[in-house]
């Protein structure tokens, strides 16, 4: 943008000429979409995901990102950290859709649209048409939480899908939905003071071939299991899922046993699902379960 100091040097007539180039019209909108702006229905949960990246030109900065349903101002979850000069979307939920519009039962198509603005007064903005099922809708889902005890007296094996723990003679019957064990004493080779997966576990293993499901652990940091067990809306987690990447640089063989701490497992059933440790003793540890889906 031109001064004041700078209008005045080049006079009337070239204010004239600039004027056009210097004002924040469609062609000088302040900064663009680096990646197309998209939306869609989230399979699992039904709420709206967006993605898409807003760029802001050179030397300019997005101040704010806001997003309507059929013109009723609805809550972006996580909110776009601003100002910035890039803001990604990606996997980015939009809540209170139904509510915004009215809607509390049925299908109903609605014009989800993004404005981001800028710094210098300019604005970009783009919208996308998706059909959301507004029946018993919920627009922050309540997370499903499970308090387990895993001990050498009692139940050493979980299966997380299903938030249940049971002693070796029924892991035995149900090898490919174990996806942790604790305490299970040293004839299978467990030791005190660790959370094993099944594939450090004897009894999931014949010789070479192994027995279990496809589960992995992953290491979360103490800030980020303090957050996940405090967690009880979907977007109390909203900014954690989109920023988790299932890296192989951070997967875990076992898990040594720390209040508080906690770490991400993968199941067996091919879900996510947050284990914070809440309390532990000699022999037993009590784990607070969060799932995502």
């Amino acid at each position: 943008m031109f001064s004041l100091k700078k209008i005045a040097l080049v006079g009337v007539a070239g204010f004239a000429a600039f004027s056009m180039s210097c004002s924040d019209t469609k062609d000088d909108p302040g900064g663009s979409w680096a990646a197309p702006f998209t939306a869609e229905i989230d399979p699992n949960g039904g709420f709206v995901v967006i993605g898409g990246e807003i760029k802001a030109d050179e030397g300019n900065q997005i101040i704010a990102v806001n997003a309507t349903a059929d013109g009723a101002t609805v809550e972006l979850s996580p909110a776009p950290t601003v100002p910035a000069s890039t803001v990604d979307l990606t996997e980015t939920d939009v809540l209170g859709v139904c509510n915004a519009t009215g809607t509390t039962t049925g299908s109903k198509e609605v014009t989800i649209k993004i404005v981001a603005k800028f710094d210098d007064g300019a604005d970009i903005s783009d919208s996308k048409k998706v059909t959301v099922n507004c029946t018993g809708a919920d627009v922050d889902p309540e997370l499903k939480k499970e308090n387990i005890k895993l001990s050498s007296a009692d139940d050493s094996y979980a299966d997380l899908d299903t938030y249940t723990t049971m002693k070796e003679a029924v892991a035995k019957t149900k090898l490919k939905d174990i996806d942790l064990i604790a305490y299970c004493g040293t004839s299978i080779g467990c030791e005190t003071g660790t959370i094993f997966s099944p594939l450090d576990v004897d009894i999931f293993w014949n010789g070479e071939t192994y027995l279990g499901g496809d589960v992995m652990f992953y290491k979360i940091t103490p800030a980020q299991a303090t957050t996940l067990r405090n967690a009880t809306k979907l977007s109390d987690v909203a900014e954690f899922l989109k920023s988790f990447d299932a890296d192989e640089d951070d997967e875990i063989d076992d898990f040594t046993i720390t209040n508080g701490e906690g770490f991400i497992v993968s199941t067996t059933g091919a879900n996510l699902r947050a284990v914070v440790v809440t309390g532990s003793a000699a022999t037993a540890v009590d784990l607070n379960v969060t799932g995502f889906e």
